[in-house]
Order: C-alpha cells, then sequence, then structure tokens
C-alpha cells in the first residue's frame, strides 16, 4: 500500500490512536481514529530513533516488544515516547 493510503476498517497493522495498539483488537469504548499507513511498520520509526533494534543476527530489525513494554504512548502526537524512569541498564546514564 501506498503511504498516506488509509488502512482498510479490518486491517490488523493499523493501530488505535488513543492507544497506539492494534485497531483491530481494541476493544475500549473511544473513537479509535483514523491511522494513516505511513511506509513503515507503526513503531518501528520510535524503536529506530531511541536505538531499540533487535540484538545480532536480526539486528536490523526494531524491538517491537520493548517498545510497546516500555514506551509510552501519546495520544495527541500519535507517536510512542521513551519512558521518564529507565527500565533497561542500556538507558541508565
Amino acid at each position: 500500500m501506498l503511504p498516506v493510503r488509509r488502512h482498510h476498517a479490518d486491517c490488523d497493522v493499523a493501530r488505535c490512536r488513543q492507544t497506539g495498539l492494534q485497531r483491530a483488537g481494541c476493544d475500549q469504548p473511544h473513537d479509535h481514529g483514523d491511522d494513516p499507513w505511513t511506509g513503515t511498520y507503526p513503531g518501528e520509526a520510535e524503536c529506530r530513533a531511541f536505538g531499540w533494534m533487535m540484538p545480532a543476527p536480526f539486528q536490523a530489525f526494531p524491538d517491537l516488544n520493548r517498545l510497546y513494554s516500555e514506551a509510552v504512548w501519546n495520544p495527541h502526537t500519535g507517536q510512542w515516547t521513551r519512558s521518564s524512569t529507565p527500565t533497561s541498564p542500556s538507558d541508565q546514564p
């Protein structure tokens, strides 16, 4: 699919704009919003920016599990942000 195109209603890649999680699985009673395709998998840009990539030999792939467990979704910006409390030794100053 081309960037900026809208996800189909049942697309399992589309994100809920309120939670940042999979829209198809969101059972919360809120408007899930419209999530356009950006050309990359949701969360990939944030993982790259945070340096959260999988260990070798898969280092080319974003660590989405870490993103979903350690980052905080901002529904106003539609992006994941780093938690203010480091949870990994590599995040310590």
